[in-house]
């Protein structure tokens, strides 16, 4: 059985630019939609989610025009896991701007969360034709491979980790998923170099070793059972980083 891997690429603090924790007086609480917005990170930056949760809906209550904070809230619901409410933030987002590219995306996370694939695949296309080369472009490209090699599409899969490698050819999940997709296809020489350069940059990254002493297996014994191949999509983290860089 290969082992594919779908965590988050860039859910990491280091990428963020300086960010100002401000801590405000319980006694005088923030007044405005922007106030909560900023207690809201700055309670996402002290790890208390519940916290940033109740912040950012009351930037919500107070803006309620606010496609921005709608989606803030989507994607820190998605990050709880009430998937269902996340869905029906980014909806309100939508609704509002239709051209926000990052509500889009917090879409696509909720949708992919809750089973609907193809809404997913259709919110995260979406994200991309508004903003192709925004800073969650890469993110959102490696969701949508994802979705496409749990669907057991490898072509498309390929397709999308080929353009996330050209884009940033660092991340071993990317290099592991791009062999599970050519092997689904039958590539078994390609699925091998991808594993191969999966382990260069990460020799403990999981599956690793046994994807490609399988495939190797496979290219020396063509007539072998052929593999499942079991996805676990996670696709959060591309709008919370956007987000945050922009409010």
């Amino acid at each position: 059985m290969l082992t594919c891997f779908s965590p988050l690429l860039a859910d990491d603090e280091s990428e963020l630019p300086p960010f100002e924790i401000i801590f405000y007086n319980p006694d005088s609480p923030p007044t405005t939609a922007a106030e909560w917005a900023q207690s809201s990170f700055s309670a996402q930056m002290l790890g208390d989610i519940n916290a940033a949760i109740q912040a950012m809906l009351n930037a919500t209550l107070l803006e309620p025009d606010s496609a921005v904070y709608h989606t803030g809230h989507s994607v820190l619901l998605t990050r709880i896991g009430d998937y269902e409410a996340a869905y029906d933030a980014a909806q309100r987002s939508i609704a509002l701007d239709p051209d926000y590219a990052v509500a889009w995306s917090a879409l696509g996370d909720a949708a992919s969360m809750t089973n609907r694939i193809d809404e997913a695949l259709h919110a995260y296309k979406y994200a991309l034709s508004l903003n192709p080369d925004g800073e969650s472009a890469v993110i959102i490209r490696y969701n949508i491979g994802s979705l496409f090699l749990d669907q057991g599409k490898f072509e498309e899969a390929r397709m999308y980790f080929e353009e996330v490698l050209e884009r940033d050819d660092s991340q071993a999940a990317v290099w592991l998923n791009k062999g599970v997709a050519e092997y689904g296809i039958g590539d078994f020489v390609n699925a091998s170099i991808s594993f191969e350069e999966a382990l260069m940059r990460d020799p403990d990254v999981s599956g690793g070793l046994d994807n490609l002493n399988a495939t190797r297996e496979k290219l020396s014994n063509p007539q072998s059972s052929p593999l499942g191949i079991p996805v676990i999509l996670l696709g959060l983290g591309a709008s919370l980083l956007i987000l945050r860089r922009r409010l």
